[in-house]
């Protein structure tokens, strides 16, 4: 990437860390005209990514094994962009070779083909999983496929190893397939990363063609590969680099920093700071009552995760590969350095190695090493030379000359259940101030690929904060309670106004004519429509698109409103999702960010309950088969529909109502005019509470042995665990109807469908499934005895019209300074109001 020029005069920005994200934000910010001074407490350059030479042999030792993937983009790019790119080899596809015991097998992907499935062919070929566990996994990638990952979803509240079990896979396949990739990539088990953290991975990589899975390996130290580089290209660009500078507190005043107070008492100043360092460090170089406010106390909730190298030297050859994966043995991941940073034929012609290269030096990377992190390094030493004779061959009667262990305890941060929501954005509330390190809020895991991406965001934002006018004058911020500052603006609100200075308004959703009407009477309103456009916004673009337009506000009913939204609108002051749900908005991003949300509880209460009745009473009387029966022009005689299509009467009928919310309520009400007995399960209501719309309150499993009608209004489980588990499928009366218009993981699929196969259900009505649409190879396609409807149960005017009024509502509530009625993150407001 060739340097730009910039349009103002050029600004300092200073970097505290000369770490992987440091180092690619300070490259960036020379690329864009300005300069980067970065600090760094030690000696050298790339963080926890450096090398040093072994005082024993004089080799460049690696404090970690690293590699990348062909999806790691921004990291490719930052290499060629700092002339490193030639220190990498790259290899073309997906191939490594995993061992169990001494049984070999390859995860090799395809030579010749494209696409997002090409790496299924690795799977096929894989021979430590029999036949049937290989298309058990096939069946998991595709399940992978068409997995939605939305910010504080479902996903990232379970581990990845339970969504795996949920979805068709069984322990051999995740021992031997799924956690063999997961393991190193994430530095933690299967058993304790997030469900969204190991999809991610792999609709990123093994989803993402041939190349997105391909190994990519330094063949030089990771100090010649990427300090020494980066630090040229940074002074050449006019930056500074400063080792050995250690930042002791970064200051703080009239609510910007000022600058970065070193050890020895100098402060360094500039026009924009980033801290580029891990959680616990940045939080340990702000003041304390910074550290102590709302937005940068999160970080505190970063758990890391450590990694062990244990370095051997052999006299002689004992691996032929470059890397090979361990089944079965503490070895997890071995490397042959020698063949990685060499020639390839010093390596010898076979494992018993006879080559001319004579030693070899091998390196054995244990990831979520809490195992091994306390233990001794002759222990580590004896352990693993042991382990290596049981795998490799010519280990046995080999010697080792040297060993060296290098333990990084917080090598990265750990992918956890909710660890998403402690991952804090690259803007911070201190409008000069932003973050960097692969902990941040990335999309990625804790890989160079993040620290580079975050790199990138940090100088972007910086650069379009020197380059307005707040780069050039005082800038007064909040950072959140219960920090205080004078002058106090949280996004242009001021703090003491009773009345917000929203002007202009972007409408994504369908919206009703009269509502549009009310909106126009207060500001300036652009009404895209996403039915009318067929476009659903990429969520960082369209946060661009409302910064350049200078919107104030956005109304969305589809579109994902994510942190990069937000990151990319600094001037957004309200956000309005047209939904009961809010998990297509990052409700934490935004908040962090000062900008109020706005949801439309019971918008389509109406519209889905009159359709989980219509669905009982298309089961019942069977009327969609009625239908294919006049249309196939089967109606031949008189008397025969009233035999082959005879239904039954839901009057006197018992329906159970599985969630007694605004939907539930509402069917509950409807039955009752049917004359049907109303049992209701909801643990968050009281049986006073269910009496009062007509219904008596029920256990779940009395209700599901009761029930004539089972009609389901319950959120998806947190767990992923069915709430209509096979068992439960099982005790339920026979001839019983199921309705779901609510979600497809409230009932096992398996069961369901084997239930409708065998006659222990009537039948069912769904309006929702595991994915949308339908995949064409699913089960209830075909099923005469089901009645199928696209998702279509709040598809109604009525429900534009309930929830076009209640937005235009709460945002004239806001413009007038009052407090909106359907407000989600009430913190801003009170922040507003503080």
């Amino acid at each position: 990437m060739k340097p730009t020029s910039s349009p103002v005069r050029r600004k300092t920005v200073i970097i505290i860390g000369g770490g992987i994200a440091g180092l690619a934000a300070a490259v960036r910010l020379g690329q864009m005209g300005h300069t980067a001074v970065v600090l760094e407490k030690r000696p050298f350059l790339g963080g926890r990514a450096f090398s040093f030479i072994d005082p024993e042999t004089s080799v460049e030792v690696d404090n970690g094994q690293h590699v990348f993937v062909g999806a790691c983009t921004e990291y490719q790019q930052f290499l060629k962009d700092i002339g490193a790119w030639d220190r990498v080899r790259m290899l073309p596809r997906l191939d490594s070779l995993v061992l169990k015991g001494r049984v070999a097998a390859r995860l090799r992907g395809p030579g010749n083909m494209k696409g997002e499935y090409a790496n299924i062919f690795a799977v096929l070929g894989y021979s430590h999983l029999s036949l049937a566990n290989r298309l058990r996994v096939i069946y998991g990638i595709a399940r992978i496929k068409h997995a939605r990952r939305l910010p504080g979803g479902p996903l990232e509240q379970e581990t990845f190893d339970r969504w795996l079990l949920r979805h068709g896979q069984n322990d051999r396949t995740i021992k031997y397939f799924w956690d063999l990739i997961v393991l190193p990539a994430l530095n933690d088990s299967i058993s304790a990363v997030s469900a969204d953290a190991g999809l991610m991975l792999f609709q990123t990589a093994l989803l993402g063609g041939p190349a997105n899975a391909a190994i990519g390996y330094p063949v030089t130290g990771l100090t010649t590969l990427t300090g020494d580089p980066a630090r040229a290209a940074i002074e050449r660009d006019g930056g500074v680099v400063r080792p050995g500078a250690e930042v002791e507190q970064i200051e703080f005043e009239g609510g910007q920093v000022s600058g970065v107070r070193l050890a020895g008492g100098e402060v360094v100043r500039g026009d924009a700071y980033i801290a580029a360092l891990p959680a616990a460090a940045m939080l340990g170089v702000l003041p304390y009552e910074v550290q102590q406010s709302g937005f940068f106390a999160s970080a505190r909730g970063i758990e890391t995760s450590p990694i062990v190298g244990v370095h051997i030297w052999y006299d002689r050859p004992v691996m032929v590969e470059k890397f090979a994966a361990v089944l079965d043995s503490p070895l997890q991941w071995v490397f042959n350095v020698d063949a990685m940073q060499g020639d390839d034929r010093a390596v010898g012609q076979a494992v018993g190695g006879q080559g001319p290269g004579g030693g070899q030096h091998v390196v054995i990377s244990l990831s979520g090493a809490w195992q091994w992190r306390d233990m001794g390094k002759a222990e580590l030493r004896e352990t693993f030379a042991a382990e290596m004779v049981k795998v490799f061959p010519a280990a046995n009667g080999a010697q080792v000359t040297r060993s060296l262990t290098v333990k990084t305890l917080d090598a990265t941060f750990r992918s956890v259940p909710g660890s998403e929501r402690y991952r804090l954005p690259q803007k911070t509330p201190v409008a000069n101030f932003f973050l960097a390190g692969d902990w941040t809020a990335t999309g990625w895991p804790s890989t160079m690929e993040s620290a580079v991406r975050s790199g990138n965001r940090a100088a972007k934002a910086a650069v379009s904060l020197l380059q307005s006018t707040l780069g050039h004058a005082s800038i007064e911020v909040a950072l959140a309670a219960p920090v205080r500052t004078e002058g106090v603006y949280l996004h242009g609100m001021h703090a003491s106004s009773g009345v917000s200075s929203l002007k202009s308004v972007l409408v994504l959703a369908p919206f009703d004519d009269e509502s549009l009407t009310e909106l126009r009477e207060e500001c300036d309103v652009t009404v895209e429509s996403w039915l009318d456009t067929g476009k659903l916004w990429d969520p960082a673009e369209l946060g661009t698109r409302i910064c350049d337009e200078r919107f104030d506000a956005v109304i969305a009913e589809s579109d994902f409103l994510f942190a990069e939204t937000f990151d990319a609108a600094p001037g957004l002051k309200f956000a309005g999702i047209c939904r009961s749900a809010i998990n297509q908005v990052d409700v934490v991003a935004a908040t962090g960010r000062g900008v109020v949300v706005v949801n439309t509880p019971g918008r389509n209460a109406v519209a889905v309950a009159e359709h989980a009745v219509g669905l009982m009473l298309a089961v019942a009387r069977r009327t969609a088969e009625s239908d294919r029966y006049v249309q196939e022009r089967r109606w031949e005689s008189p008397s025969e529909p009233y035999r082959s299509l005879r239904g039954v009467e839901l009057s006197g009928k018992v329906v159970g109502i599985v969630g007694l919310g605004a939907i539930g309520r509402r069917v509950a009400s409807l039955c009752n005019a049917f004359g049907m007995h109303v049992l209701a399960y909801d643990p968050f209501v009281t049986r006073a509470d269910a009496k009062a719309v007509g219904a008596v309150w029920s256990e779940l499993d009395f209700l599901l042995e009761s029930a004539d009608f089972v009609t389901l209004h319950a959120p998806a489980p947190m767990d992923g665990t069915p709430l209509l588990s096979a068992d439960r499928v099982a005790r339920m009366k026979h001839g019983a109807v199921i309705v779901n218009t609510a979600s497809a993981e409230l009932v096992d699929q398996g069961a369901l469908v084997a239930a409708l196969k065998s006659g222990g259900l009537r039948g069912a009505g769904l309006d929702i499934f595991p994915t949308h649409p339908v995949e064409p190879s699913s089960p209830l396609l075909g099923l005469a005895n089901v009645v199928l409807t696209p998702h279509i149960g709040g598809a109604t005017d009525g429900t534009i019209e309930r929830y076009s009024a209640a937005m235009a509502v709460d945002l004239i509530r806001f413009k007038n300074g009052e407090r909106p009625l359907h407000l989600v993150n009430p913190e801003v407001w009170e922040r507003r109001r503080a």
